[in-house]
């Protein structure tokens, strides 16, 4: 860093519909890596400015949450473990409805996965939770059928 330069401040995390808005009682949730590597896009926003621990990669770390997509070597995680993290997330944004969780396309913009794999995984989240509205729709259809 120049010396009596600040870092230019990143763009907010967007779930393309809307836009991050930080606040004290605002939950960044992000998909992570176990590894905790927090080095691009929403991930590394959540590092910057929200909290994430370098080396965590999962959970509540300021006002940031991770979701694991990827395992310790950077590798996608099957759809089955990525829906178990989600749990312990919605269990989670239960138990704090004093926050508000905003979530991003986690594991939807690198190819990882589609928005009619994780949207629907969400189903039982808590309305405290800001969803992309392209899930709306596969999180109400879920919601409705099951």
């Amino acid at each position: 860093m120049i010396s009596g330069t600040a870092r230019p401040r990143p763009s907010r995390p967007s779930n393309y519909d809307k836009v991050f808005d930080p606040a004290p009682n605002k939950i960044l949730v992000f998909g992570s890596n176990l590894a905790g590597i927090h080095a691009v896009g929403a991930r590394r926003y959540a590092y910057d400015w929200c909290g994430a621990i370098w080396e965590k990669g999962e959970g509540l770390m300021g006002n940031s949450y991770a979701i694991p997509i990827q395992d310790h070597h950077l590798k996608t995680l099957q759809l089955d473990k990525v829906e178990s993290y989600v749990e312990q997330f919605i269990i989670f944004a239960w138990e704090r409805r004093d926050l508000e969780f905003f979530v991003t396309r986690l594991g939807c913009d690198r190819g990882e996965y589609t928005v009619d794999d994780i949207a629907p995984l969400f189903v039982d989240a808590p309305p405290t939770c800001e969803f992309p509205d392209a899930w709306v729709r596969f999180i109400a259809e879920s919601s409705d059928s099951g």
